[in-house]
């Protein structure tokens, strides 16, 4: 087992519940802002580090006393505003994405707090006085999930958001020990579920099938799981809304889906019809699939073991995970293709040094550049409100019917349009030749210079 799992990825999987209740401890002594006026909750992040924040929102998705959002994308949704509290989550703490949603909050008011291990977001966070959670670093993001969910959990309690105990840790931790200890390497293997199913699933496709409720980030971290640690192939989708489409796929050529290995996570709580749909679709399905196996959550039944049962799904995909790597001779941790399109995406940008006045290269990111311009931004913003502020009424009716549209080099910056669009309301258009549309005006200026005269001096 050690000749593959090099850096020990089931040791970390084994870990996650120890991770739970130390961050909980550490938690309770820390001191996290109250919210004043509660809407809806955005949680950003990326692969590793938002499969925290999916999990919280099925957890709470029942009892939850506001919506909760997921954004893994580069901007805040059009609604966030200075009454929606946003938490931004990187472990490593350089996620563009995430680094360029924790300016936009800045921007835009909302109440922010950061969860990560380090690097720039948790500077970026002392340097605008943004509350941070920074836990343990040094191992990777997926690996990291008990010490991102909790603090998750803990603030939701806090706002008064969903109610989170002390028991309802310790319940958890204490079941998803007993989950490690039956799975572990040094127990025995014709017990371990996991060790089993990753046997099975060897030279197969996983297709992962949950409920749209508590497991269905479950689901999806198994895919990610069999993607990362695997480097497999996966594919996970929800009842009842599969029921209504990806069914019929298993209608095509024996030779497409002889590979597909049917894997069904159910819990207790899923809608009865889901239930039985599960049942129905072992059933048929199975003799279409090179396999299939229907999995039932394991922890006590209603809201005191949610977080217990969410657990046991989440822990087994884990496992199993290692356990498919090993069979395939790979190690677990490292994701190379993932870190090259990461040092593909950077940018080299050249010029003088403004310090030593000698010319010099230099690589960026987006994220990196989106911090530069920030200041300017915040300018352009000022004015073009000002502007709208003071245009007469019958001037500013067809500008709301027409809209603002955007020319010069600044209007290509990727984005520009939408955040004009979000803080004035008023819709926002690139023109179609932005850069010749200032040379165009300013050739049509020039040849009208008495009355481009006469207009700046009645202003």
């Amino acid at each position: 087992m050690s000749e593959e799992d090099l850096s020990r990825m089931l040791d970390l999987v084994a870990k996650i519940p120890d991770h739970i209740e130390e961050s909980w401890r550490k938690m309770k002594q820390s001191k996290m802002p109250a919210l004043g006026k509660k809407g809806a909750l955005i949680i950003c992040g990326m692969g590793g580090s938002a499969m925290a924040g999916r999990m919280l929102r099925d957890l709470i998705r029942q009892e939850a006393s506001v919506p909760i959002f997921l954004e893994s994308s580069y901007s805040l949704p059009a609604f966030a505003d200075k009454n929606t509290p946003v938490i931004c989550i990187s472990y490593s703490g350089d996620t563009e994405e995430v680094l360029e949603c924790f300016q936009n909050a800045l921007l835009r008011g909302c109440p922010t707090v950061a969860i990560t291990a380090g690097g720039r977001l948790a500077r970026e966070a002392e340097k605008y006085g943004v509350p941070a959670v920074v836990i343990q670093g040094g191992i990777p993001p997926r690996a990291a999930l008990g010490l991102i969910l909790t603090p998750l959990l803990y603030l939701v309690s806090t706002w008064r958001l969903y109610q989170v105990s002390d028991e309802d840790i310790e319940s958890a931790a204490r079941r998803a020990r007993k989950l490690v200890e039956k799975n572990s390497i040094s127990g025995d293997a014709t017990a371990s579920r996991s060790l089993q199913l990753a046997k099975r699933l060897y030279g197969k496709t996983p297709l992962i099938y949950s409920g749209h409720g508590l497991l269905a980030s479950a689901a999806y971290r198994w895919k990610c799981q069999f993607n990362e640690n695997s480097k497999s192939m996966a594919f996970a989708n929800n009842f009842p809304e599969l029921g209504h489409n990806e069914i019929m796929g298993w209608d095509s050529p024996e030779r497409l889906r002889a590979d597909y290995f049917l894997i069904l996570l159910r819990d207790a709580e899923d809608h009865p019809r889901v239930q039985r749909g599960m049942e129905i679709m072992h059933k048929t399905l199975e003799p279409l699939a090179s396999g299939a196996v229907l999995i039932d959550s394991e922890g006590d039944p209603g809201r005191s073991g949610r977080l217990a049962r969410l657990l046991s799904i989440v822990l087994l995909g884990d496992f199993t995970s290692v356990y498919l790597a090993v069979e395939y001779g790979k190690d677990p941790t490292p994701i190379e293709r993932i870190d090259r399109l990461k040092e593909e995406l950077k940018m080299e940008v050249r010029g003088r040094d403004s310090i030593s006045g000698l010319p010099r290269m230099i690589e960026v990111t987006s994220s990196e550049i989106t911090q530069a311009i920030q200041l300017p931004l915040q300018m352009i913003i000022g004015v073009v409100k000002g502007v709208l502020e003071e245009t007469p009424p019958e001037l500013a009716s067809d500008i709301i019917d027409k809209g603002i549209v955007l020319a010069g080099g600044t209007s290509l910056l990727r984005g520009i349009d939408k955040l004009l669009t979000q803080v004035t309301g008023v819709a926002c258009h690139i023109a179609e030749d932005p850069l010749l549309c200032v040379v165009r005006g300013t050739g049509v200026a020039l040849e009208n210079l008495d009355v481009y005269k006469r207009s700046i001096a009645r202003k």
